[in-house]
């Protein structure tokens, strides 16, 4: 697959408690910028040199794949469905925005959501999220440059200016000021008694035990439901109704993260939810019935 997972906070291992405390601090007090994670499909798309649409999901895919090739490869047939219909959205919508030569190793990164794409999360609406644009060459591997940027920006403003319902430009959320709901004084007092019992702020998250790990982990999901709450209003667009804080947080993948040369995701009671989705229907797929024995007469 092309797309890597972005690491969990706690999987940075060469963070070390006093660097890790930082970040929490930084999350807590400033506004800073944040994507918000969706289930979704996600898909790269480029126009050919004949202005026909392609996508790539595999590094084999560099010279890009037609729609039925890569819907055939789902395995679930209502996630193929959704995806179906979006990429019959896209190849009637996106020439008219495309900024970028046809035919050139620029592809633009979309999230497909629709309610049949879903695990352990909310049901999202059906939208299509463009996030980014990007160079890929044929061994999968992604640059940008200054000038893709602008281009990327000027796709922006022309989908605005279309209103179109379906496509959403790279959502961002700012943060709110948290340090009033005792999420990072709690963190931080975690930090510190770890800290205390290991051997110090200096020690890398790769030098803690096993079970002060899991402890670590625990927090940092609590600061994380923390974090959330405080923002659901802005991060759910202020027009749904939470009727229900806790499935909130268990339906809420989380958000993505980039400070200063660090990226990673930070995710709270969501996992917990998904891990056990996921079991279960592993429990399931694996439930075995009896032989079928021709009788002999």
């Amino acid at each position: 697959m092309l797309f890597k997972a972005t690491p969990y906070l706690w999987s940075l291992e060469d963070l070390t408690l006093g660097e890790l405390s930082e970040i929490a601090d930084v999350l807590a007090h400033n506004a800073i910028a944040v994507r918000p994670i969706f289930e979704c499909v996600k898909v790269y798309v480029k126009l050919d040199e004949n202005s026909t649409v392609r996508y790539a999901r595999h590094q084999s895919d560099f010279l890009g794949v037609a729609k039925n090739d890569l819907v055939d490869r789902m395995k679930d047939p209502e996630i193929a469905e959704a995806v179906s219909e979006a990429l019959s959205y896209i190849e009637e919508t996106i020439p008219d925005v495309w900024p970028f030569r046809p035919g050139s190793a620029t592809w633009c990164l979309l999230e497909i959501l629709n309610p049949r794409i879903r695990i352990a999360g909310m049901g999202n609406p059906t939208k299509i999220i463009i996030r980014e644009a990007v160079r890929l060459d044929r061994k999968g591997n992604i640059t940008k440059s200054p000038l893709l940027e602008r281009m990327f920006n000027r796709m922006k403003i022309d989908v605005q200016q279309r209103e179109d319902e379906i496509y959403v430009m790279d959502p961002v959320v700012y943060l709110r000021n948290t340090s009033g709901s005792g999420t990072y004084t709690e963190l931080k007092s975690n930090l510190t008694g770890i800290g205390a019992l290991e051997g110090g702020m200096q020690l890398t998250i790769a030098e803690l035990t096993k079970a002060t790990k899991a402890c670590l982990i625990e927090a940092i999901k609590q600061f994380a439901d923390g974090l959330f709450l405080a923002n659901a209003g802005t991060i759910l667009n202020e027009s749904t109704v939470i009727e229900d804080q806790q499935f909130y947080l268990e339906s809420f993948p989380g958000i993505n993260v980039a400070i200063n040369d660090r990226s990673f995701r930070l995710s709270g009671s969501f996992l917990a939810r998904k891990e056990q989705i996921q079991a279960e229907n592993r429990a399931a797929k694996k439930q075995s019935f009896p032989p079928l024995f021709a009788w002999r007469s």
